[in-house]
Formats: structure tokens, C-alpha cells, sequence
């Protein structure tokens, strides 16, 4: 056999496997034993003992985050989901990752074609320049139970680890346009990556039978492409302190997948395999996106945008090294559905000038649509993103951000993202930086059959029936430069 195991997850019938129910016996003692021992501490200082468990809290809480993210990890095909239908690229700025993907309400004017195209309005002079990196690396190990000799569970064993670094560039244009009777108009233009369907996969495939542990081949997942935002939009102030918005954005872009079966062994060469599909636009998508800002005070404002649903239309060419009678042509239309944002932005009464920034989202899936998967059902998602962020005397920002996010696949797994960010200004020049940090683990059937291995009957393996354990981690970095002209 390829491999040797039985599927270990938290099943349809509500049984919790071995495994989780290892986790949950380190739980428990973690919350029984190791969080007395940090909090009931003694210490000859008050403020010391109070800074200790401060310090212990916020390690705790970080713990606590990272394993419950993945405490009841369930069965999922994120990666597929990826690969055929995209994965919304988020927090394009650094300072929007440094906040979490918060800013709704209290982002900047090189914010606003990326959170809302009412902040264009907010710019102070009469040209504004943003333009940064992003720096993506993922992450995924996919590993299978093994057993002890009398059958008994030992652990999982990884047999297939890949990265993937996807880096993208981004910018945008803010223009003051001096109006009569319009106040604080202001247009907006940029470039920005919109939606990601890039995943890599490499697995080696071996005889686990043999003394040997012989190679018998390859199996690899080649899947390339992105969707770009060209945006554009206008912003003005109809009354005092409010300040409304439209944007249109076009997408460009096409998606390459090749997934590939290559032996090592003379005696499954009949087995090779390529299979590639091209996919190209068919029409151009627009996004639209209406957008408004109040101002209620000094302290205190609040935003909502709404984007439009939009249609991708894609022409597939799909060919396959078996036989070109089996190559075809095939058009396919993707429904995208609307998504609803509204935030806040709170600014303290401190000499640090701490603002705390909210926003939630929620996109109605439920309605997406594939004409070629009609029976395709999704899930409503939300999210919740939070950020804080302090200016220190010298003009150095510190900010950290949260986000949490239900996922369209299920509704029994979750996202959560950490982040934080900083900058500094070079004279008029500012240089922001963030990074943050997401983990996520679920449950998968094995990417490629094993039959496939039997060849002419060299083999006689059997389709697995259990499930690889999947463990993702996703590390996102970005770095930008701001720049305004005029006085």
C-alpha cells in the first residue's frame, strides 16, 4: 500500500476520535493546572506581582487563541474551494494589516480604494501617492495517523510539506479636484490585487510495503493565477462632516492549472499523466462599491460601504496528454455576491493619541453562484476586525490588530488572524510595515487516489477511506510608502 491508516476526525455521527480527545485532556489540564500557577503568584510588589500576571494573561490569551483555532478541526476542502472559485486578498496596506483589516471609519485617504472610497475625501493636499509590497508565505503540512503493532494509536506522520511566497504590488492615486459648490472633492485611481487562486502542492508517492521505502512517483498540483482591481472613484461632502462615495473597479487577470501524474518506475510509465486548464476572462467583471463617512465629532466617527454583486465569466481550454480527442472548450460564469461593511473609529482623550478602530463584514455566499455546480451550497460569512493603534511623541505609530472570520466552506471552522505594525517618517515620507500570523487545521480526503498506482496491475493498492489531517499557517507581511504634495 501507498500508505497504511485509518481516518481519525471528529465524524458525522458526533464521535470524538483519539487524537482530539488527547487535546482536550491537554486542555483541561492547562486550564486546571498550568493557569493557577501563573495567576496565584506571590511577589514582594504589588505593581510587579500586577505587571507579572498582566504578562502571563496576555501569553495565556495568546495560547488560548492559537489552540482553539484548532481544538475541533472538521473535514473541509479549502484548497479546492481556493483553486475554483478564488480567495479574497486581504489587507492590501500595512496599515490595514497592522490594524487587523480594520479602518472602515478611521482609515486614511491611502486607504480608501482598498476599505472605503469615502476616505479619499479625507486627503489634505492636493495629490496623495501610496505604493507597497505584499509578501504572503503559506504553509501546509498534510500528515496520516500511524499504529503501534497491536493497532493502537501512536501519532500523525506528515508525508507531504509545501510553501508557497506570493508576493504582489499594489498603489493608488488621490487627487483633490477643486469644484464650485462641491466641497472636498477628490477622484482616486490605483491597482491592487483582488482575488488569489494560487496553490502549489507537491506529494512523493512510495511503496511502504518495500525494505526499501522505493519512490514509485510524483504527484503535483500546479495552480497559477490572480484577479487584479483597476479602480477608480469619486468622493465629495454633500453636508458637513459627511462624505460619500462610488467606486467601479474593472478585474484583468487569467489562471493556469497543470496537475501532473509522474512515475519513477519503468513499470508505471502507463500511468503518466498532465492535465491542464487554461483560464481565461470571457467578459470584463466590475466591481462596484458605494461607500460613506461621518464625522460625528472630534472622537468619534462612523462608515459603512456596500459592494455590489459582480459576474466573472471564464473560457476554459482544458487538455490532457492521454488523447487530444479528450481536449475541450467550456465557458463558465461565477456570480460573486454583495458584501456589507460598517465601522467605527474612537479616538481617546490621551497624550499617546490612541484610537481603537472596529469594523464588521458580513457577504451573503449563500447566493453565489456556478452555472456549471448549480447544487453548490455555501454559507453566509461574517467577520469582526478590531485594531488599535497609538502615536508615540516622535510620530511613531504602534498598532495591533484581531480578526475573526467565519469561512463560506462550513460553518465549523474559523479563521483568526494576529497582527501588528509600525512606521516612521523620513522627513514628509511615510514608511509603514506590518505583519500578521493565521493557523488553521481541518480534515481532507487524499488529493490523488492510490489506485492510480496499480498501474497494469503491478500494484494492487486500495483506495484510502480515511482522511489526511491538514495543517495550514499563513504569515503576511507588507511595507509601503506614503506620500503627499502640497500644503
Amino acid at each position: 500500500m501507498k500508505y497504511k491508516h485509518i481516518s481519525l476526525y471528529w465524524n458525522r455521527s458526533g464521535l470524538l476520535s483519539e487524537a482530539k480527545s488527547r487535546k482536550l485532556e491537554q486542555f483541561n489540564h492547562f486550564v486546571l493546572t498550568v493557569i493557577p500557577k501563573y495567576f496565584f503568584v506571590e511577589s514582594g510588589s504589588c505593581r510587579m506581582k500586577s505587571r507579572f500576571i498582566w504578562a502571563n494573561q496576555l501569553r495565556i490569551g495568546i495560547f488560548i487563541f492559537f489552540l482553539l483555532g484548532n481544538l475541533f478541526a472538521q473535514q473541509a476542502d479549502f484548497n479546492i474551494s481556493k483553486m475554483k472559485y478564488g480567495q479574497e486578498r486581504q489587507f492590501i496596506s500595512a496599515r490595514m494589516l497592522g490594524l487587523g483589516g480594520s479602518g472602515v471609519a478611521g482609515g486614511d485617504a491611502f486607504s480608501a480604494l482598498y476599505l472605503n472610497p469615502a476616505l479619499a475625501g479625507k486627503t489634505q493636499k492636493w495629490l496623495s501617492i501610496n505604493g507597497g509590497l505584499i509578501i504572503n508565505k503559506s504553509e501546509e503540512d498534510r500528515s496520516f495517523p500511524y499504529y503501534d503493532s497491536f493497532g493502537g494509536f501512536e501519532d500523525y506522520g506528515s508525508f507531504s510539506f509545501n510553501k508557497n511566497w506570493r508576493p504582489a504590488l499594489y498603489g493608488n492615486i488621490i487627487v483633490q479636484i477643486p469644484i464650485e459648490f462641491v466641497k472636498d472633492a477628490a477622484l482616486a485611481f490605483g491597482y491592487q490585487p483582488f482575488m488569489d487562486f494560487n496553490y502549489n502542492y507537491l506529494e512523493e508517492v512510495r511503496d511502504s510495503e518495500s525494505k526499501a521505502d522505493k519512490l514509485l512517483g510524483y504527484n503535483i498540483i500546479d495552480h497559477c493565477g490572480s484577479m487584479y482591481l483597476i479602480p477608480a472613484a469619486f468622493s465629495f461632502s454633500p453636508y458637513e462632516k459627511l462624505t460619500v462615495a462610488a467606486q467601479l473597479g474593472a478585474l484583468t487577470g487569467s489562471i493556469d492549472s497543470t496537475v501532473t501524474i509522474e512515475p519513477k518506475v519503468d513499470a508505471l510509465s502507463s500511468i503518466a499523466k498532465v492535465e491542464k486548464t487554461e483560464k481565461t476572462l470571457d467578459n470584463v467583471p466590475l466591481v462596484t462599491t458605494l461607500g460613506m463617512h461621518y464625522q460625528v465629532n472630534e472622537q468619534f466617527a462612523a462608515a459603512a460601504t456596500v459592494r455590489l454583486p459582480y459576474t466573472i465569466e471564464f473560457e476554459n481550454k482544458y487538455s490532457t496528454s492521454l488523447a487530444d480527442s479528450l481536449s475541450k472548450q467550456y465557458n463558465q460564469k461565477l456570480t460573486y455576491p454583495m458584501r456589507l461593511s460598517a465601522g467605527i473609529d474612537y479616538r481617546f482623550k490621551n497624550i499617546l493619541e490612541a484610537r481603537i478602530f472596529i469594523d464588521i463584514n458580513y457577504e451573503f455566499w449563500s447566493n453565489f453562484e456556478d452555472d456549471l455546480n448549480p447544487a453548490l451550497d455555501y454559507n453566509d460569512t461574517y467577520s469582526i476586525k478590531t485594531g488599535v493603534e497609538h502615536i508615540f511623541f516622535n510620530k511613531v505609530p504602534f498598532r495591533v490588530g484581531f480578526c475573526y472570520s467565519s469561512l463560506r466552506e462550513t460553518k465549523d471552522i474559523s479563521r483568526s488572524v494576529l497582527t501588528a505594525g509600525t512606521g516612521l517618517y523620513i522627513k514628509k515620507i511615510r514608511i509603514d510595515f506590518a505583519a500578521g500570523i493565521s493557523t488553521l487545521e481541518y480534515y481532507q480526503e487524499d488529493l490523488f487516489a492510490e489506485s492510480i498506482y496499480n498501474g497494469n496491475s503491478v500494484f494492487d493498492f486500495v483506495d484510502r477511506t480515511d482522511m489526511d489531517r491538514v495543517k495550514c499557517s499563513e504569515f503576511f507581511a507588507r511595507i509601503d510608502i506614503n506620500y503627499s504634495f502640497g500644503e
